[in-house]
């Protein structure tokens, strides 16, 4: 886990310095170690919301490049995980931000709103 939440804040300081790519790069390994870990042990709650969590960082690198179809493919992956959650009151909270995401990110591929 320690390993993932690394790539994480490093994509986060890769991303905050405007290189979606870099940052991307960095999110993807940590999505490779989570899937890993998620895929081991599926009732591990912390194990399933960090999967939830790579995949939102993914769709939110998407959304900043503006490619909103991408973007809304990672978000939908990181709902996935959460509906089939042993505890979903785990990732209420991640849940209402993917879903905020995928509404702006729906909304913009249909033209009706900025995001």
């Amino acid at each position: 886990r320690d390993l993932s939440i690394s790539f994480n804040k490093l994509g986060d300081v890769v991303l905050k310095s405007g290189d979606t790519a870099g940052a991307k790069g960095f999110y993807e390994k940590g999505l490779e170690v989570r899937q890993r870990r998620a895929d081991a042990d599926p009732g591990n709650a912390q194990a399933q919301r960090d999967l939830l969590v790579s995949y939102a960082k993914l769709g939110n690198t998407e959304q900043t490049e503006r490619a909103f179809a991408k973007a809304v493919e990672w978000f939908e992956l990181g709902i996935a995980v959460a509906n089939r959650s042993a505890h979903p009151e785990y990732v209420a909270d991640d849940v209402a931000w993917l879903n905020a995401r995928l509404v702006a990110c729906r909304d913009a591929l249909n033209g009706s709103a900025p995001v």
